[in-house]
């Protein structure tokens, strides 16, 4: 089968997917509608993740005429590109956004967002990093954004980043610096149940002394 990876141009700033069998490749930070011509952005995000089928892939990047890195989804079969970081009332998200995960189907889109106008209640008030991030899954079919809940101890991080997420969305990886000691820590979220469970820990139950940057966890959510 082929094998595909998604590699940044660092002279104009796209983003490509290779193929590594036929080595075909393809523009996929591209202009809605568009093939083969570029989107227009100046500057790259950090990060872009693809669908297990290739057909869908987000990506982060710095839009022309902003200053804040963006989150969109290219797909691959409709050639449509649409914005993934988008306020309630439908204006553009200020503040940088990043992607760190996309479910298989294409419907869910995992990103952290500085931005606290995305869902209702966010009292972050937040636009620029330093002052907060959250973690978000979109869900694409409904439109509906939802801030993954990032309390521990009982007090909101106010710094939490997206991580990692399984194909079918339900386990959620962020990390957090709001712990003790203030290193960064790892936290799983089921998001059908609700509940968070930190992982970097000891056997004993003792908290890593080090800052951790999980990146990986297994389909069914348990590694």
């Amino acid at each position: 089968s082929s094998q595909r990876r998604v590699v940044a141009n660092a002279l104009t700033w796209q983003w490509y997917i290779r193929n590594t069998v036929t080595s075909e490749v393809e523009l996929v930070s591209a202009a809605d509608g568009v093939v083969g011509s570029p989107g227009y952005w100046q500057a790259p995000g950090g990060n872009a993740v693809m669908s297990d089928d290739g057909r869908y892939v987000a990506f982060d990047v710095r839009p022309n005429g902003t200053t804040d890195t963006a989150v969109f989804v290219r797909d691959r079969v409709t050639h449509s590109t649409t914005r993934v970081t988008v306020r309630m009332d439908g204006t553009p998200t200020q503040g940088d956004a990043g992607v760190s995960g996309i479910s298989n189907d294409g419907r869910y889109v995992y990103f952290w967002a500085v931005d606290s106008q995305l869902v209702p209640d966010d009292t972050n008030g937040c636009t620029v990093f330093r002052c907060g991030a959250d973690p978000f899954v979109l869900d694409r079919a409904t439109a509906e954004i939802t801030r993954v809940d990032t309390t521990i101890n009982g007090t909101r991080s106010r710094i939490a980043l997206s991580s990692v997420m399984t194909p079918d969305a339900r386990w959620l990886v962020w990390t957090s610096a709001s712990n003790a000691g203030g290193y960064r820590g790892a936290y799983v979220t089921d998001s059908l149940t609700g509940s968070t469970e930190q992982v970097d820990v000891a056997t004993d139950g003792t908290q890593a002394r080090y800052s951790v940057s999980p990146m990986w966890i297994s389909d069914d959510g348990q590694q």
